[in-house]
């Protein structure tokens, strides 16, 4: 970022666009319409979209949730949320869309679990800040490629990867984590805003070994409380071909991705 560049406040879109006056290493000075704020570090701020009229000559009003939602999507580059599954499970899902743990025990439907009991059990021990429970919420991952992935690509043969629209993000009690949601030192957010506190080199890393603790960074988690609806499913993803070809057969669009899966 440079002097003069137009930029939003990523924890304040209500202010509208600012300037950036001048730049310390990884500090800057940033006036805004109403106020000017010394020493905000760059990770506080987004580009603004250019044609966006300089701050200090009008007030803009707060960005819309949508829009917030498109200013974090371009900033920290997602495209798209993941859920990895069994393809055996992908015409209930369409069927009954994405269900929370408790939900899918307590419904009369048959799911195959790909999930490493331990770490389950750890998803058991550990409430959130709310006081609902991990299994009381769908899991969606920010990369599809983490270490989870990684560790079932023996079972490639039956894995997909379903890409989850990011408006599932504007749910009412959506959270975000800044890791592995079963770890102890994981931290829990409810803000868009507070994406900012994610170590997104982990989540960009080639090799997330690469970072420190980037094994559990990379499996940075959003969570969908108790059910996430079929429409927010915009693709299905398989590593192979003949997994492809299965889903087909049964009427069931899906997309032979490789290069997603390990």
């Amino acid at each position: 970022m440079q002097a003069g560049q137009k930029v939003i406040h990523v924890s304040r879109p209500d202010l509208g666009v600012g300037e950036i006056q001048s730049v310390a290493g990884e500090r800057l000075n940033v006036c805004f319409a109403s106020t000017c704020f010394t020493g905000i570090p760059t990770s506080s701020l987004a580009p603004a979209d250019e044609g966006f009229p300089c701050a200090t000559s009008a007030v803009l009003p707060p960005l819309t949730p949508e829009a917030h939602l498109q200013v974090v999507s371009q900033r920290y580059g997602i495209a798209a949320l993941w859920h990895i599954t069994s393809s055996e499970n992908v015409a209930t899902i369409l069927g009954n869309g994405l269900l929370s743990r408790h939900q899918v025990q307590q419904s009369d439907l048959s799911m195959v679990d790909i999930s490493d009991a331990t770490v389950q059990d750890h998803r058991v021990a550990k409430g959130t800040r709310n006081g609902m429970a991990l299994h009381d919420y769908v899991p969606l991952y920010i990369r599809a490629q983490n270490p989870m992935l990684f560790c079932r690509r023996h079972y490639n043969a039956t894995l997909c990867l379903l890409e989850v629209d990011l408006h599932v993000c504007l749910q009412e009690g959506v959270l975000f984590t800044d890791g592995n949601a079963a770890c102890q030192s994981t931290h829990f957010y409810d803000r868009l805003s507070d994406l900012r506190f994610l170590d997104w080199r982990a989540l960009n890393a080639a090799y997330w070994n690469d970072v420190p603790d980037g094994k559990r960074k990379r499996c940075a988690e959003v969570l969908v409380p108790h059910h996430l609806p079929v429409h927010f499913i915009k693709r299905i993803h398989t590593a192979t071909a003949a997994t492809c070809n299965w889903l087909q057969q049964q009427g069931i669009q899906a997309v032979h991705s490789p290069q997603r899966f390990f």
